[in-house]
């Protein structure tokens, strides 16, 4: 009789062939289910892949305290307050003059006016930063879908070496960031970038685009149509002078603040 009880008990904890076969699709379904809710939830597929590329980076030990440190890094960083895209200054757009620290140069006259917002890219990250502090890393799918989706202020190839066709652009939402600490967003990024970011209709006022040239390079019309200001100058101090000169005369909170 023992016996027979147990084996009853065994038989009613072993599951028959069909339910094995429900439990199997529900777990497939489940499967899919999540997978469809990654897909279409950009924001979440960024900060696990940010979290998954520092990790592999930095490689902790304490995993838990990692994890904190970071995410707690990130919700400090990167809460916008509030998204400032219709108010406040417009960005400046400085194209040329690679070989110009343009913030350091400008923070120099104008103390802490002046902030470059932290861009996004798909190329991997290099050691020394930290995803999403120095630098967003996305997919390009994701990159090319917020794109699409009126997401950036501006975007285009990565100028990096080492880099060929990778993506890197700048978010309203961390140019609204920028405006929200009362500073001015400034960007130095490529003209095809700086062309971008003066054609977004997504952000008002617009963005004020400088295009540097060289003293000898003839003005064209296109660079007079992109861009509100050019100039053309044979030294890098004469840069900064046009420069905090446009700022003096575009930026006036800028300077009674200083």
């Amino acid at each position: 009789m023992e016996r027979t009880n147990r084996s009853r008990k065994h038989l009613e904890n072993v599951l028959c062939l069909q339910e094995i076969c429900h439990l199997n699709d529900r777990k497939v379904a489940l499967k899919e289910d999540n997978f469809k809710y990654l897909i279409g939830q950009m924001d979440l597929r960024s900060i696990v892949g940010d979290f998954t590329a520092a990790i592999l980076l930095e490689k902790p030990t304490r995993i838990f305290s990692f994890a904190s440190e970071h995410f707690a890094a990130l919700r400090t960083s990167t809460t916008p307050s509030p998204p400032m895209l219709n108010e406040g200054v417009p960005a400046l757009v400085v194209t040329g003059a690679r070989q110009l620290q343009v913030l350091d140069a400008l923070n120099q006259q104008f103390p802490g006016k002046f902030l470059s917002p932290v861009m996004t890219t798909t190329r991997p990250p290099h050691r020394s930063e930290r995803p999403g502090i120095t630098m967003n890393f996305v997919t390009l799918e994701m990159i090319n879908a917020d794109i699409r989706g009126g997401k950036y202020l501006e975007s285009g190839a990565s100028a990096e070496v080492g880099c060929k066709g990778e993506l890197i652009g700048t978010t309203l939402e961390a140019v609204a960031r920028i405006r929200a600490t009362g500073a001015v967003p400034l960007l130095h990024v490529s003209y095809e970038r700086a062309v971008s970011a003066r054609m977004c209709g997504n952000i008002k006022p617009t963005p004020y685009a400088i295009l540097v040239c060289s003293e000898n390079e003839p003005p064209q019309q296109e660079h007079r149509s992109s861009f509100d200001k050019l100039i053309y100058a044979r030294s890098l101090d004469q840069v900064i002078a046009e420069l905090v000169a446009v700022i003096k005369a575009k930026f006036p909170t800028v300077v009674r603040a200083s």
